[in-house]
């Protein structure tokens, strides 16, 4: 879904497509850490 923010939103914010890398590796860790989350 982040990528499609970034392609869509991109024009008007570019910062999203300068950032685009570390948004997605942040996206991935919450995502880990709520699985974690989940299993306890």
């Amino acid at each position: 879904l982040a990528s499609v923010v970034v392609r869509v939103m991109g024009e008007a914010f570019p910062e999203l497509k300068q950032h685009e890398s570390n948004i997605m590796t942040i996206i991935a860790e919450e995502e880990a850490s709520f699985g974690k989350t989940l299993d306890k």
